[in-house]
This record gives structure tokens, sequence and C-alpha cells, in this order.
């Protein structure tokens, strides 16, 4: 086993220093919620960044970037013949197979799957399914399969079940043992699981931000590292050429329009892409000879993906298209400088406002009793305490205190012990480590920012506007299938 990741500076793989630090200034002052980042060119590492609490080597939940894994696994069945992709996929479960099963459903192949176009597009698991998997065949068809891109991770959890049933082993084991243990990847990756049991590598793959950069370059190299072929090089360059067209409005935007592989993205700049909700991904574009790797949690903002943008403006057009050994001259008072902004890189504020307010005294620890309300919130205060305070919520399941920072980010565990652990369904017995930073973004106002940031990310925003005797919570999540009581709007009126 050797690591195949190599260092070098921007400069001598012919990016300047100082527009990586342009990049880091953009997704600062835009407020995009970046956890790491590498950059990756001429095949060595030239940039490799971290916001605080995150680290190097910290496992992180990579969320549909996981479809690509379990691709390049099944790969490895196709390459050996154990597996054809014109297989019908409904032949591998003839236990959640119906007498009834739709005929477009019956005939939907493993290829059909890889490249999300089964036979139906509304018909999607729900996270409260017992049974994911069974699911894909226990639903009306709506059109023959092979026809219609329609993006559907339960696609991804059949090819997973399938790679487990032949091979007796978690989807992730089988790919350390047969390609990433060769190349370096984390011992401690895991994947989270299916309620039924089995890996949930349609979202669940837990690795670091450099075991994504090797994974990236594993496939870049077309399964191709340390001397040995670890993947099959003819169905790694299938799932990462167009095999479907995925445009299905006539627009382009970042990810559509441009085709789909095998659980892998076409994008800009005949680039392809492992994409995963809220900002896990790893583009690569064979033109420029580079690879951009990010983590972060950017759900619910304007633009999926968005530090492509500040990415390909700031670094992308410094970089000489087709040109496979430029270098430049070496530039220490630039890359001092970007080794600065990396060393203080921290977690942007997405909220504006003040630290200080004349309300925080006339308000500090009142109680505000609600009616009935989407959160089962009885009563409400918040007490502040010297750079910071804690929003004190009663509700049906008893007191629940979020504490803040105010104007930087206080770690702490989410007031909740029932949501997913290992097993989606099965509680982790813990809250979630999550962050929460507070602005009064008026006179009266005071914003909440929170981020779940443990294996399962998501965010708030809690916003109480003062008037009065009364106070308007209103809080507003995004997150998958967790923060449902942390979702609606409330009034407290202050006797």
């Amino acid at each position: 086993m050797k690591d195949i990741l190599e260092f070098a500076t921007p400069e001598e793989v012919g990016i300047p220093s100082s527009a990586i630090s342009d990049f880091i200034d953009d997704i600062q002052e835009s407020g995009l919620m970046t956890h790491s980042f590498m950059v990756i060119r001429h095949g060595k590492v030239c940039a490799e960044c971290y916001c605080p609490p995150f680290k190097v080597n910290e496992l992180h939940r990579m969320y549909s970037t996981s479809k690509s894994f379990a691709s390049m696994a099944l790969g490895i069945l196709v390459g050996e013949g154990k597996v054809k992709l014109s297989d019908s996929l409904a032949g591998y479960f003839p236990e959640y197979c119906p007498e009834n099963m739709p005929q477009w459903v019956k005939e939907t192949t493993i290829r059909d799957a890889l490249m999300m176009s089964t036979a139906n597009t509304k018909y999607h698991y729900a996270m409260t399914d017992p049974n994911f998997v069974s699911h894909m065949f226990n639903v009306d068809a709506e059109h023959p399969s092979g026809t219609i891109f329609n993006y559907n991770t339960n696609a991804t959890n059949a090819i997973t079940a399938i790679v487990e049933k032949l091979t007796g082993m978690p989807l992730l084991e089988f790919l350390k043992e047969r390609a990433l243990r060769e190349i370096g990847f984390s011992e401690e990756a895991k994947c989270v699981e299916m309620p039924q049991g089995g890996s949930w590598c349609g979202s669940g793959v837990l690795c670091s931000t450099r075991d994504l950069a090797r994974f990236a370059l594993l496939v870049y190299n077309d399964g191709f590292a340390n001397g040995k072929q670890l993947l099959p090089k003819e169905y790694v360059t299938e799932a990462k050429s167009k095999q479907i067209d995925n445009n299905m409005t006539g627009n382009l935007d970042f990810a559509h329009g441009y085709g789909y592989g095998y659980q892998v993205w076409r994008i800009f700049k005949n680039g392809y892409a492992f994409l995963g909700m809220g900002g896990q991904y790893a583009l690569s574009f064979p033109d420029y000879d580079l690879i951009f790797c990010c983590t972060g949690d950017i759900q619910g903002s304007f633009t999926a993906y968005a530090q492509s943008i500040p990415f390909y403006y700031n670094v992308m057009k410094q970089v000489k298209k087709f040109d496979k050994t430029d270098s430049l001259p070496e530039n220490p008072v630039a890359k001092a400088e970007l080794d600065e902004k990396i060393k203080n890189f921290k977690a942007p504020l997405t909220i504006f406002g003040e630290k200080t307010s004349p309300m925080a005294d006339r308000i500090n620890g009142v109680e505000f009793k609600t009616c009935e309300n989407p959160m089962g919130i009885s009563s409400f205060n918040i007490t502040f305490n010297g750079n910071g305070g804690v929003l004190h919520l009663n509700t049906s399941r008893g007191l629940k205190e979020i504490p803040f920072n105010m104007g930087e980010y206080l770690i702490s565990e989410w007031p909740e012990t029932h949501y997913s652990g290992k097993r989606i369904g099965v509680p982790l017995g813990r809250g979630y480590r999550s962050m929460s930073a507070a602005l009064w973004t008026e006179e009266h106002k005071l914003g909440i920012r929170s981020y779940v940031i443990d294996e399962y990310f998501g965010n708030l925003y809690t916003v109480i506007s003062f008037k009065g005797n009364t106070a308007t919570l209103s809080m507003k999540k995004v997150a998958e299938a967790f923060l449902e009581e942390y979702q609606g709007e409330t009034v407290g009126i202050c006797e």
C-alpha cells in the first residue's frame, strides 16, 4: 500500500498562489459554509484547507458522492464477469418482487439504474420506509426504463445491495479490499446503514477529504495506481462518460444538460463530478489536468455546489488548458499569504448584523408563552451571558437549549437524542455535534444560525423578532429527515 497523494506548491503545478487566496476570499465573503477543500493539479495536491472544528483525516459525510463509490464497486464485478450491465435489476431480488410487478419495472436493467433511468419518476422511497430496496420493486411504472433521466437514490441502493449480495461484504469494505486500501484510503472510513441493514451507499459514505481526493485521482487515472489496474479501465471510462442526456428543462445549470454516466455527473468545461448534497464533491477537468475536492453545508442556499463558481473564476481561468506540464516561478510572498489564509480559515457567518442591541437587556430571561404551534413549544426565553447566550425552548419533549456565541460559532451538542445513528431509524442516543452563532439583524430582531456537523449534516435559521410584549419565533430548517421539530412559527406573549 502506498498513499497516492503527492504534494507541491501551487506555482510548481502552474497555479498562482494568489489565485487560490482570491478563491478563499470569495467563498468567505459569499458566506459559503465550506468545511474543507483540496486543489490537485498534475496529480499533486497544491492546496489543502480545513475549517475548524474539521481536521485533516477526519471522516466527513459524503452524501450523494457516495453513489460514485457504489458504481466503482459494481464495476469491479462487471470487470470480472460476475455481473452484466444488461442484467435485470429485479432478477437479483426475487424476495422483493410481487407477482403483479409492472413489466417496465421488471425490464429495468443494472445499466438503467446506474444511469438513473428507472421506470418511474415520482415514486421514490421515503426515509420512513422499513426496506429501501424492496420499495424499488413495489411501485407503479410510468415509462419504459432507459428512456428518461430521473435522479433516484434508491437505484443506487439497489446497486449497493447487489454488490453486498455477491461479495458477502459491506460495499465500502469490498472496495477497500480490492482498490482503496492500495492507495492509502482511511481504514476507518465507513457507511451509514439502511433501515433493513446493508450499506446506504446512495448517501451514507463517511471518509476524509483526503480519501475523496484519493478516490478522485484513482478514477481520473482510469482505475490505475501504484503500478496496478485496481478498477477495470473500460468500465471506469464508460462511467465518467455521457451515457444519457440529463437535461429535463431545456436549460443548462451546473450539473444538468451535460449528461450523466454511471453514478457520475458530466459538468461544464468537459468535466465530470461526484456530487453530494450540501457541497460534498470532487470536480475533475481532464482538459486542465485539474481536480477540486470540497466538503461543506450550503443546503438551502440559492446555488447548489456554489464553491465551483469562485473556483472557476479565480483558479481555473489562471490555468493553461491542455498543458500537462506547465509551472510558474515560485512566489514566496504570495505563497506565505496563502498559507496564512489557510491557517486562519474559519466558518463564515451567513447573516449580517450587530453583536449588541439595547433590546438584549430588555428581554434577557423574559418568558414568552405561546399558543399551539407545529414545534410543540409552550414557552421560550433567551438568556445572555458575556459574548453569547442560550435560547431556551420549553417543549412537549422537555426543555431544549441552544447555546450560541455572538458573531462567532459555539460548538455544542444538539438537544435531541432520538435522531438516527449508525442505522437509519435507530436512535443515536446522544445529540449531534453542532455549532451556533447569533447577531442582531435589526435592533429588535435576533438571528441564530445553527449547523449540525456530525455524521449527519443540516442547518437551521431561527429568528426572534420583539414588538411590545410579543416575540415572534420563526424556525426554518434544511436537513434530511431530522430537525423536524424545529420548523414553523409561533408568537409568544410575556405577561
